[in-house]
């Protein structure tokens, strides 16, 4: 297991660095207009991700694994039955986006005029979502030395590419899911052509994974909303530049919670395992260690950004930093004290519960988290306050686990 932690703590460091210099590449490719366009676009495909995968990036990893187990046989229709309720979903989406094209574009950039930007934009969500069934289908069996080769390509790599050959945002983005699709479509059908899948037990699965998955929705609704609204308030109050800084700002906040993500990426399937063979025991082991390795990341990264800033932006994005942009985002990254927590202890909670407690969780910060910014506080405030009781409620719902072994 140590081994499994390892590979997948060194594929997320590439995949952060990755994030990393695609903002760097953007700003001197694009200009601070084309900079603030990206991030927007960085965030809403994140929001938009959310509605199509319906939960089911929890759902795949947690059955397959639980079927293994068990020694049932079935995971493999189990995955199929997830990638059917996928598809159904993205056309749902894909519908939606051609309805209301207008509206959507001035709900998510502010502004009608980049209804331009959806297609490219939903081609990256296509080539997301065919990743992440991928991804999900190499967790649950616990193969994850593909599963992070999966992610290195899926998203450290293809998006530095695609830089190489576009000449503007709405190009950057409709090759890199393009190009994110294709290699999904080979490896599914390398899976397809491996794997033997009971038709009856596929369409007994279905409303199982949907229904399961659909708990979850609320969750990656809700913390896609805590993620891009920040920005998407500001663009409506602020402009598009302080905008484009705010995303940038939580795009950075979303990056801590990758340094701890391996850890849950791993928890998630191997809890879900040790489920199937009711070891309640070590699962119990398993989260006292996490807890204080997510404390310790939390409160040594947010010290280190807070007292060097400046610093770290200038080496990052160079002369084109701006006293606006380093307040900002010194401001935001006060909420890595928290998400990294949540990252870290949510594939527990997902992996031990069958009821969704996470989405009790994130929708009651998001709640916080609206009600403050339209009481007049300042978005960054709103956020963290609303991180810190995403925090507080993620350790209350493992508490159980903690002080006792589960009946």
């Amino acid at each position: 297991m140590k081994k499994d932690f390892i590979l997948t703590f060194l594929a997320q460091l590439i995949i952060l660095f990755s994030g990393l210099a695609v903002f760097k590449l953007a700003i001197v490719a694009f200009g601070e207009a084309g900079f603030s366009e990206f991030s927007l676009m960085k965030r809403n495909s994140t929001y938009l991700y959310a509605f199509v995968i319906l939960g089911l990036s929890v759902a795949i990893p947690k059955f397959i694994a639980m079927e293994r187990g068990a020694k049932s046989g079935d995971e493999n229709s189990a995955f199929l039955a997830s990638l059917i309720v996928m598809l159904c979903s993205l056309m749902v989406t894909g519908l939606l986006l051609g309805l209301f094209e207008e509206q959507i574009s001035y709900l998510l950039f502010g502004d009608r005029s980049f209804v331009r930007l959806l297609y490219p934009l939903f081609v990256s969500v296509i080539g997301l979502s065919l990743g992440t069934m991928v991804y999900a289908y190499y967790r649950g069996k616990m193969l994850f030395n593909y599963s992070n080769l999966v992610q290195i390509l899926n998203l450290g790599v293809i998006p530095l590419v695609v830089f190489l050959f576009s000449e503007n945002i709405e190009q950057l983005y409709l090759y890199m899911g393009l190009l994110m699709s294709l290699l999904s479509l080979i490896l599914l059908t390398q899976i397809f052509l491996s794997q033997k899948f009971e038709l009856q037990r596929v369409k007994d699965f279905i409303p199982k994974v949907f229904i399961y998955g659909l708990q979850r929705l609320p969750a990656d609704f809700g913390i896609a909303s805590l993620i891009a609204l920040p920005a998407i308030f500001a663009a409506h109050s602020e402009g598009f530049v302080t905008a484009g800084y705010v995303a940038f700002s939580v795009s950075l906040l979303s990056l801590s919670g990758q340094v701890v993500a391996p850890i849950g990426l791993v928890m998630l399937p191997k809890i879900s395992h040790l489920l199937g063979e009711k070891n309640f025991t070590m699962i119990r082991h398993y989260v006292k260690k996490l807890l204080l390795i997510s404390l310790f990341v939390a409160l040594f990264g947010t010290v280190i950004y807070q007292l060097f800033a400046k610093e770290i932006l200038s080496l990052y994005l160079g002369s084109a930093i701006t006293p606006e942009l380093v307040d900002i985002s010194k401001n935001i990254l006060w909420g890595a004290l928290f998400y990294p927590l949540y990252v870290t202890l949510r594939s527990v909670v997902d992996g031990y519960y069958d009821r969704a407690y996470n989405t009790i969780s994130i929708f009651a910060a998001l709640i916080l988290f609206v009600v403050l910014f339209f009481a007049g506080t300042k978005v960054h405030f709103a956020l963290n306050a609303a991180l810190a009781l995403l925090a507080l409620m993620t350790l209350y719902f493992i508490k159980p686990l903690l002080m006792r072994v589960k009946s």
